[in-house]
Protein backbone atom coordinates (compact mmCIF):
# COMPACT_ATOMS: atom_id res chain seq x y z
CA UNK A 1 0.00 0.00 0.00
CA UNK A 2 2.89 2.39 0.75
CA UNK A 3 4.27 1.87 -2.75
CA UNK A 4 0.84 2.45 -4.27
CA UNK A 5 0.42 5.60 -2.21
CA UNK A 6 3.81 6.98 -3.25
CA UNK A 7 3.05 6.31 -6.91
CA UNK A 8 -0.33 7.95 -6.51
CA UNK A 9 1.25 10.99 -4.87
CA UNK A 10 3.74 11.37 -7.72
CA UNK A 11 0.89 11.09 -10.22
CA UNK A 12 -1.03 13.76 -8.32
CA UNK A 13 1.92 16.14 -8.36
CA UNK A 14 2.33 15.74 -12.12
CA UNK A 15 -1.38 15.98 -12.91
CA UNK A 16 -2.54 18.74 -10.58
CA UNK A 17 -0.18 21.52 -11.60
CA UNK A 18 -0.73 24.54 -9.40
CA UNK A 19 -3.00 22.67 -6.98
CA UNK A 20 -1.88 21.90 -3.45
CA UNK A 21 -1.95 18.42 -1.99
CA UNK A 22 -4.49 19.41 0.67
CA UNK A 23 -6.81 21.63 -1.33
CA UNK A 24 -7.88 20.77 -4.88
CA UNK A 25 -10.35 22.65 -7.07
CA UNK A 26 -12.26 21.24 -10.02
CA UNK A 27 -15.50 21.77 -11.92
CA UNK A 28 -16.81 18.22 -11.50
CA UNK A 29 -15.89 15.81 -8.72
CA UNK A 30 -16.86 12.18 -9.25
CA UNK A 31 -16.62 10.13 -6.07
CA UNK A 32 -16.04 6.53 -7.10
CA UNK A 33 -14.06 5.15 -10.01
CA UNK A 34 -16.26 2.20 -10.88
CA UNK A 35 -17.50 1.61 -14.42
CA UNK A 36 -20.19 4.31 -14.23
CA UNK A 37 -17.99 6.86 -12.49
CA UNK A 38 -15.13 6.34 -14.92
CA UNK A 39 -17.35 6.62 -17.99
CA UNK A 40 -19.07 9.71 -16.58
CA UNK A 41 -15.66 11.30 -16.06
CA UNK A 42 -14.52 10.51 -19.60
CA UNK A 43 -17.71 11.85 -21.15
CA UNK A 44 -17.62 15.04 -19.07
CA UNK A 45 -13.96 15.60 -19.97
CA UNK A 46 -14.82 15.25 -23.65
CA UNK A 47 -17.42 17.98 -23.14
CA UNK A 48 -14.64 20.30 -21.95
CA UNK A 49 -15.22 20.07 -18.19
CA UNK A 50 -12.41 19.93 -15.63
CA UNK A 51 -12.98 16.59 -13.92
CA UNK A 52 -11.55 14.75 -10.95
CA UNK A 53 -12.35 11.12 -10.12
CA UNK A 54 -11.68 10.20 -6.49
CA UNK A 55 -11.29 6.44 -6.07
CA UNK A 56 -10.51 4.54 -2.89
CA UNK A 57 -8.79 1.56 -4.52
CA UNK A 58 -5.88 1.29 -7.00
CA UNK A 59 -8.37 0.10 -9.65
CA UNK A 60 -10.78 1.66 -12.12
CA UNK A 61 -13.87 -0.23 -13.22
CA UNK A 62 -15.38 -1.46 -9.97
CA UNK A 63 -17.39 -4.65 -10.51
CA UNK A 64 -15.97 -5.13 -14.01
CA UNK A 65 -12.39 -5.23 -12.78
CA UNK A 66 -11.54 -5.17 -9.07
CA UNK A 67 -14.53 -7.38 -8.19
CA UNK A 68 -13.60 -9.88 -10.89
CA UNK A 69 -16.97 -9.77 -12.68
CA UNK A 70 -15.27 -9.31 -16.03
CA UNK A 71 -18.17 -10.45 -18.20
CA UNK A 72 -20.38 -7.90 -19.95
CA UNK A 73 -24.13 -8.53 -19.90
CA UNK A 74 -26.61 -7.07 -22.37
CA UNK A 75 -27.25 -7.21 -26.10
CA UNK A 76 -23.99 -7.97 -27.83
CA UNK A 77 -25.41 -6.72 -31.15
CA UNK A 78 -26.07 -3.18 -29.94
CA UNK A 79 -22.64 -1.62 -29.31
CA UNK A 80 -22.47 2.14 -28.94
CA UNK A 81 -20.63 4.98 -27.26
CA UNK A 82 -17.98 4.44 -24.64
CA UNK A 83 -18.96 0.81 -24.21
CA UNK A 84 -18.14 0.22 -27.87
CA UNK A 85 -14.77 1.96 -27.45
CA UNK A 86 -14.00 -0.20 -24.45
CA UNK A 87 -14.95 -3.35 -26.36
CA UNK A 88 -12.86 -2.35 -29.37
CA UNK A 89 -9.88 -1.91 -27.05
CA UNK A 90 -10.48 -5.43 -25.77
CA UNK A 91 -10.61 -6.72 -29.34
CA UNK A 92 -7.33 -4.99 -30.09
CA UNK A 93 -5.66 -6.40 -26.99
CA UNK A 94 -6.85 -9.99 -27.41
CA UNK A 95 -6.99 -10.24 -31.20
CA UNK A 96 -10.62 -9.83 -32.22
CA UNK A 97 -14.20 -10.70 -31.16
CA UNK A 98 -13.66 -14.47 -31.09
CA UNK A 99 -10.79 -14.09 -28.64
CA UNK A 100 -13.08 -12.60 -25.95
CA UNK A 101 -16.07 -14.86 -26.67
CA UNK A 102 -14.70 -17.61 -24.45
CA UNK A 103 -17.63 -18.60 -22.24
CA UNK A 104 -21.37 -19.15 -22.20
CA UNK A 105 -22.13 -16.34 -19.76
CA UNK A 106 -21.12 -13.49 -22.08
CA UNK A 107 -19.80 -12.63 -25.53
CA UNK A 108 -17.18 -10.39 -23.95
CA UNK A 109 -14.95 -11.88 -21.26
CA UNK A 110 -11.60 -10.47 -20.18
CA UNK A 111 -9.00 -10.41 -17.42
CA UNK A 112 -9.71 -7.85 -14.67
CA UNK A 113 -6.25 -6.30 -14.98
CA UNK A 114 -6.73 -5.79 -18.72
CA UNK A 115 -10.04 -4.01 -18.20
CA UNK A 116 -8.45 -1.81 -15.54
CA UNK A 117 -5.55 -0.94 -17.85
CA UNK A 118 -7.87 -0.03 -20.73
CA UNK A 119 -9.99 2.26 -18.55
CA UNK A 120 -6.90 3.99 -17.19
CA UNK A 121 -5.59 4.52 -20.72
CA UNK A 122 -8.95 5.99 -21.75
CA UNK A 123 -8.80 8.49 -18.88
CA UNK A 124 -5.21 9.45 -19.67
CA UNK A 125 -6.27 10.62 -23.13
CA UNK A 126 -7.80 13.72 -21.55
CA UNK A 127 -5.63 16.37 -19.92
CA UNK A 128 -8.65 17.82 -18.12
CA UNK A 129 -9.50 14.51 -16.44
CA UNK A 130 -7.53 13.66 -13.31
CA UNK A 131 -7.85 10.39 -11.42
CA UNK A 132 -6.79 10.24 -7.79
CA UNK A 133 -6.53 6.83 -6.13
CA UNK A 134 -6.27 6.11 -2.41
CA UNK A 135 -8.97 8.54 -1.32
CA UNK A 136 -11.60 7.37 1.16
CA UNK A 137 -14.68 9.57 1.32
CA UNK A 138 -15.20 11.15 4.75
CA UNK A 139 -17.69 14.01 4.47
CA UNK A 140 -19.17 16.68 2.22
CA UNK A 141 -20.75 20.07 2.77
CA UNK A 142 -22.61 22.59 0.61
CA UNK A 143 -20.86 25.88 -0.09
CA UNK A 144 -22.01 29.08 -1.76
CA UNK A 145 -20.44 28.09 -5.07
CA UNK A 146 -20.68 24.29 -4.97
CA UNK A 147 -19.41 21.56 -2.67
CA UNK A 148 -16.47 20.89 -0.36
CA UNK A 149 -15.60 17.20 0.01
CA UNK A 150 -13.14 15.71 2.49
CA UNK A 151 -11.17 12.52 1.89
CA UNK A 152 -8.81 10.45 4.00
CA UNK A 153 -5.62 9.89 2.00
CA UNK A 154 -3.96 7.74 4.63
CA UNK A 155 -1.46 10.39 5.62
CA UNK A 156 -3.91 13.24 6.01
CA UNK A 157 -7.13 14.84 4.83
CA UNK A 158 -7.53 16.03 1.25
CA UNK A 159 -10.13 18.69 0.50
CA UNK A 160 -11.72 18.99 -2.92
CA UNK A 161 -13.85 21.96 -3.95
CA UNK A 162 -16.16 21.35 -6.89
CA UNK A 163 -19.07 23.05 -8.57
CA UNK A 164 -20.83 19.72 -9.14
CA UNK A 165 -20.47 16.35 -7.39
CA UNK A 166 -21.51 12.96 -8.72
CA UNK A 167 -21.95 10.10 -6.25
CA UNK A 168 -20.60 7.05 -8.10
CA UNK A 169 -19.85 5.00 -4.99
CA UNK A 170 -21.10 1.43 -4.93
CA UNK A 171 -23.45 1.92 -1.97
CA UNK A 172 -24.40 5.57 -2.35
CA UNK A 173 -22.13 6.69 0.51
CA UNK A 174 -22.29 10.36 -0.45
CA UNK A 175 -25.97 10.73 -1.32
CA UNK A 176 -27.04 8.81 1.78
CA UNK A 177 -25.26 11.25 4.03
CA UNK A 178 -26.79 14.23 2.22
CA UNK A 179 -30.32 12.83 2.31
CA UNK A 180 -29.94 12.03 6.00
CA UNK A 181 -28.89 15.64 6.50
CA UNK A 182 -25.56 14.62 8.00
CA UNK A 183 -23.24 15.41 5.09
CA UNK A 184 -21.00 12.46 5.81
CA UNK A 185 -20.61 8.77 5.14
CA UNK A 186 -23.35 7.37 7.37
CA UNK A 187 -22.56 3.72 6.73
CA UNK A 188 -25.38 2.98 4.29
CA UNK A 189 -24.72 -0.75 4.61
CA UNK A 190 -25.88 -0.52 8.22
CA UNK A 191 -29.21 1.01 7.24
CA UNK A 192 -32.38 -0.33 5.69
CA UNK A 193 -31.53 -1.68 2.29
CA UNK A 194 -28.36 -3.70 2.80
CA UNK A 195 -29.62 -5.72 5.77
CA UNK A 196 -33.15 -6.19 4.44
CA UNK A 197 -33.86 -9.33 6.44
CA UNK A 198 -33.01 -7.84 9.82
CA UNK A 199 -35.82 -6.57 12.02
CA UNK A 200 -36.80 -2.91 12.22
CA UNK A 201 -36.63 -1.28 15.63
CA UNK A 202 -39.44 0.98 16.76
CA UNK A 203 -36.97 3.73 17.64
CA UNK A 204 -35.39 3.74 14.16
CA UNK A 205 -38.75 3.74 12.37
CA UNK A 206 -40.19 6.49 14.56
CA UNK A 207 -37.10 8.63 14.03
CA UNK A 208 -37.23 8.13 10.27
CA UNK A 209 -40.94 8.93 9.94
CA UNK A 210 -40.58 12.02 12.12
CA UNK A 211 -38.04 13.29 9.60
CA UNK A 212 -40.76 13.09 6.97
CA UNK A 213 -43.55 14.55 9.12
CA UNK A 214 -42.48 16.13 12.40
CA UNK A 215 -45.84 15.60 14.09
CA UNK A 216 -45.89 11.88 13.36
CA UNK A 217 -46.41 9.63 16.38
CA UNK A 218 -47.36 6.03 16.96
CA UNK A 219 -47.53 4.00 20.21
CA UNK A 220 -45.26 1.06 19.43
CA UNK A 221 -45.73 -1.61 22.09
CA UNK A 222 -42.20 -2.99 22.08
CA UNK A 223 -38.67 -2.43 20.79
CA UNK A 224 -39.29 -4.35 17.55
CA UNK A 225 -41.88 -3.29 14.98
CA UNK A 226 -44.50 -5.94 14.23
CA UNK A 227 -46.19 -6.43 10.87
CA UNK A 228 -49.47 -4.88 12.02
CA UNK A 229 -47.64 -1.94 13.62
CA UNK A 230 -45.78 -1.26 10.38
CA UNK A 231 -49.10 -1.15 8.54
CA UNK A 232 -50.84 1.01 11.15
CA UNK A 233 -47.89 3.41 11.23
CA UNK A 234 -47.96 3.63 7.42
CA UNK A 235 -51.69 4.39 7.49
CA UNK A 236 -51.12 7.08 10.12
CA UNK A 237 -48.37 8.61 7.99
CA UNK A 238 -50.60 8.54 4.90
CA UNK A 239 -53.31 10.33 6.86
CA UNK A 240 -50.92 13.12 7.85
CA UNK A 241 -49.63 13.39 4.27
CA UNK A 242 -53.11 13.38 2.76
CA UNK A 243 -52.40 10.27 0.72
CA UNK A 244 -54.70 7.96 2.68
CA UNK A 245 -57.21 5.77 0.88
CA UNK A 246 -60.27 5.46 3.17
CA UNK A 247 -61.36 2.30 1.35
CA UNK A 248 -58.22 0.38 2.28
CA UNK A 249 -58.52 -2.40 4.82
CA UNK A 250 -55.37 -2.86 6.90
CA UNK A 251 -55.45 -6.65 7.10
CA UNK A 252 -56.30 -7.07 3.41
CA UNK A 253 -53.56 -4.61 2.48
CA UNK A 254 -51.05 -6.53 4.59
CA UNK A 255 -52.01 -9.86 3.07
CA UNK A 256 -51.85 -8.46 -0.47
CA UNK A 257 -48.44 -6.86 0.09
CA UNK A 258 -46.95 -9.96 1.73
CA UNK A 259 -48.18 -12.05 -1.22
CA UNK A 260 -47.03 -9.57 -3.87
CA UNK A 261 -43.49 -9.32 -2.49
CA UNK A 262 -43.11 -12.98 -1.50
CA UNK A 263 -42.85 -12.16 2.21
CA UNK A 264 -44.62 -15.37 3.17
CA UNK A 265 -47.81 -15.52 5.25
CA UNK A 266 -48.98 -12.22 6.74
CA UNK A 267 -48.97 -12.60 10.54
CA UNK A 268 -49.97 -9.48 12.43
CA UNK A 269 -47.66 -9.98 15.43
CA UNK A 270 -44.59 -11.25 13.58
CA UNK A 271 -41.51 -9.00 13.72
CA UNK A 272 -41.34 -6.89 10.57
CA UNK A 273 -38.10 -6.92 8.61
CA UNK A 274 -36.60 -3.76 7.19
CA UNK A 275 -37.57 -4.82 3.67
CA UNK A 276 -41.18 -5.36 4.73
CA UNK A 277 -41.35 -2.01 6.50
CA UNK A 278 -39.85 -0.20 3.50
CA UNK A 279 -42.40 -1.77 1.14
CA UNK A 280 -45.30 -1.02 3.47
CA UNK A 281 -44.36 2.64 3.92
CA UNK A 282 -43.82 3.10 0.19
CA UNK A 283 -46.96 1.31 -0.98
CA UNK A 284 -49.37 2.56 1.67
CA UNK A 285 -48.21 6.10 2.36
CA UNK A 286 -46.25 6.99 -0.82
CA UNK A 287 -44.33 9.59 1.23
CA UNK A 288 -42.19 10.97 -1.57
CA UNK A 289 -45.26 11.74 -3.62
CA UNK A 290 -45.83 14.58 -1.19
CA UNK A 291 -42.42 15.19 0.34
CA UNK A 292 -39.34 16.35 -1.55
CA UNK A 293 -35.73 15.95 -0.40
CA UNK A 294 -33.25 18.58 -1.52
CA UNK A 295 -29.50 18.17 -1.91
CA UNK A 296 -28.88 19.37 1.62
CA UNK A 297 -31.12 16.69 3.08
CA UNK A 298 -33.97 19.07 3.97
CA UNK A 299 -37.54 17.80 3.62
CA UNK A 300 -40.27 20.00 2.18
CA UNK A 301 -43.54 19.96 0.28
CA UNK A 302 -43.54 19.17 -3.41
Amino acid sequence: MKIIFLLTLLTLISCFRGASYDNIKTDLLIIGGGASGTMAGIQAARAGVQVMIAEETPWLGGMLTSAGVSAIDGNHNLPSGLWNEFRQNLYTHYGGPDAVNTGWVSNVLFEPSVGDSILKNMTREHANLHVRHGLTFVSIEKTNDGWLAHFDAGSGIVQVRARVVVDATELGDVATGIIKGEGKNVGWANHTWFHPDSVMTAEALLEGLKELVSEFSYPFKGDIVTAIEALEAAFELSSLLGTADPKQDIHKTGTDLWNSYNFGTFKVNSPATRAQVAVVIDQVANPFGKVAVDLKGDFGDR
